[in-house]
């Protein structure tokens, strides 16, 4: 059975670090991990999330303000502000169909049948908002576990962070992009997920060891 040892690594390597080093990011090294954090697998190929990048001073104690200033947003030289976004498949499937439409692995046979699917989508996008919003987080979050596997295997160290010191963290965070204009939706169709703090683990972090919970308590083969 063949491995891939640097992906076996970073997986295991990964950990939530709360204390970064005050340390920016080279551009190339910050595109290559959130070009990486959008090749993850999504429902139907909707690609529903959004990233949002603060690195200037100011944005990043906006945001860091929302989450209670914990240590990890604090210290952070890159706050990843990740979005689901379930509003946006009508203009994703036009623009894969596009896509499809001129690229030579297709044959002819699979664009009919992709054109008739994405003509379906109307129909099945038909569902009460809460399940589109559950919908469209579950592929967000796969995003966010393909960036921080990016950042360990690239040398860089995450936090993800779901809230502070109390309820609404996340709308908080939601409020202070809309305030900048940076979200084009409303929460009928979009929400934060999460924030993911990136940068450069600082020496003076301590990690404790890593427990988990048994393998027979996580694990049922059926």
């Amino acid at each position: 059975m063949s491995e891939d040892v640097s992906t076996l690594q970073a997986l295991r390597k990964r950990r939530s670090v709360r204390l970064f080093e005050d340390k920016p990011i080279p551009e190339p090294l910050l595109k290559a991990v959130l070009e990486d954090a959008i090749w993850a697998p999504t429902s139907m190929n909707m690609q529903p999330f959004r990233w949002y990048v603060a690195q200037t001073p100011a944005m990043r104690q906006k945001l860091a303000a929302c989450m209670s200033n914990q240590s990890a947003a604090a210290t952070a030289p890159v706050l990843c502000v990740n979005l689901a976004c379930w509003g946006d498949w009508p203009q994703t499937s036009q623009e894969y169909l596009a896509w499809s439409a001129q690229h030579p692995g297709f044959s002819d046979m699979q664009k009919e049948a992709l054109v008739k699917k994405m003509a379906a989508l109307p129909g099945v996008f038909q569902l009460p908002r809460e399940e589109l919003r559950v919908w469209a987080t579950k592929s967000a979050a796969l995003s966010c576990e393909n960036l921080m596997l990016s950042a360990s295997a690239r040398g860089l160290s995450t936090c993800p962070m779901e809230g502070g010191q109390g309820p609404g963290a996340l709308l908080r965070v939601a409020e202070v992009l809309r305030e900048e204009g940076l979200v084009l939706g409303d929460a009928e169709t979009q929400s934060v997920v999460m924030v993911v703090a990136l940068g450069y683990e600082s020496p003076q972090h301590k990690l404790l060891p890593t427990w988990r919970r048994d393998f027979s308590k996580l694990v049922h083969f059926i």
